[in-house]
C-alpha cells in the first residue's frame, strides 16, 4: 500500500498521476437546486418535552426526508472540543509512518479495522480516489487502532454520542410516517440488503453468510478520510460518483 499522502509528498513526481486525474467529461449524477434551501433540523426540539415543538420538528424531519433525502442538524449536543480532538487525532493517525499504518491495513473488506487508499482491485482500470481512509466497525463491538495514543478512547465516546443522536433521528423519522412506519422499516431492510449485496460485489466479495449479513445490517462504522493538498494544481478525484 502506497498512501496518497506519500504520493502527494513525493519528490520523484512532477505531475499528477493519470490514474488520479479528473476528466472533464466524467458524468456527474444529479445536481442540487441552486435556489433550494437545505433543510435544517433543530435536534434540541426533537428531544423537547414540549409536544408542540416536537410535533413540528418531526413534521419538518419527514418533509426533509421526502423532498431532499438529507438534512443538516443543529443543537445536537456534541461537544465542540470532542469533535476537534477527534479531528486532530485523525490527522495524527494519517501522519503515522507507512510501517505503523500497515499494521492496520486489513486484508478483507469485512475486517473490523481497515486502513488503505482507493479500492485497488475493485477500481482496476478506473480512476482512483485521491484519499487515504480508515474504516472501523464501532458497533455492536467497538474496534479501533491502538495508535496514536488516546485516539481509541476519543473515538469510542464520539461513536456512542453520535449513535444516540442517530437513534433519536430515526425515531423522529418513524413517527413522521405515522401508520406507514412498519412498512418503512420493512422496505428499508430490503433496500439495505440490496445495497449491501451491491457493495460486496464491488469489493469482490461474492457471498457472505447470514451471520455476517446480520452483523453488517445492525452495525455502525466510523469512516475517516484524509485528502492531501494536490501540489500540481490539478483536480484529482476525491469522491466516487
Amino acid at each position: 500500500m502506497t498512501s496518497i499522502k506519500v504520493v502527494a509528498q513525493s519528490s520523484a513526481l512532477n505531475s499528477l498521476p493519470s490514474s488520479y486525474a479528473y476528466s472533464a467529461n466524467r458524468q456527474v449524477a444529479g445536481a442540487c437546486d441552486p435556489d433550494g434551501s437545505l433543510p435544517v433540523i433543530d435536534f434540541s426540539l426533537l428531544t423537547s418535552a414540549n409536544p408542540d415543538q416536537r410535533a413540528k420538528v418531526v413534521h419538518d424531519l419527514g418533509k426533509a426526508c421526502e423532498e431532499w433525502g438529507f438534512f443538516l442538524i443543529v443543537n445536537h449536543g456534541m461537544p465542540e472540543n470532542l469533535v476537534e480532538m477527534v479531528f486532530n487525532a485523525s490527522h495524527e493517525f494519517f501522519n503515522l509512518t507507512e510501517e505503523e499504518k500497515k499494521e492496520f491495513e486489513g486484508k478483507h473488506a469485512l475486517d473490523p479495522i481497515r486502513c488503505g487508499t482507493s479500492f485497488h482491485n475493485a477500481n482496476k482500470g478506473k480512476v482512483l480516489l485521491w484519499r487515504d481512509y480508515l474504516k472501523v466497525f464501532s458497533h455492536p463491538e467497538f474496534h479501533f487502532p491502538s495508535k496514536p495514543a488516546g485516539f481509541s478512547e476519543l473515538a469510542f465516546e464520539y461513536s456512542e454520542r453520535t449513535r444516540k443522536v442517530a437513534r433519536e433521528l430515526l425515531k423522529g423519522i418513524s413517527e413522521s410516517l405515522g401508520n406507514q412506519a412498519q412498512e418503512f422499516i420493512r422496505s428499508s431492510e430490503l433496500v439495505i440488503k440490496k445495497l449491501l449485496q451491491v457493495l460486496m460485489r464491488r469489493l469482490n466479495v461474492n457471498e457472505i453468510d447470514e451471520q455476517k449479513e446480520s452483523m453488517l445490517m445492525g452495525s455502525k462504522r466510523i469512516n475517516l478520510n484524509y485528502y492531501p493538498i494536490c501540489p500540481w494544481n490539478r483536480f484529482p478525484v476525491v469522491l466516487e460518483i
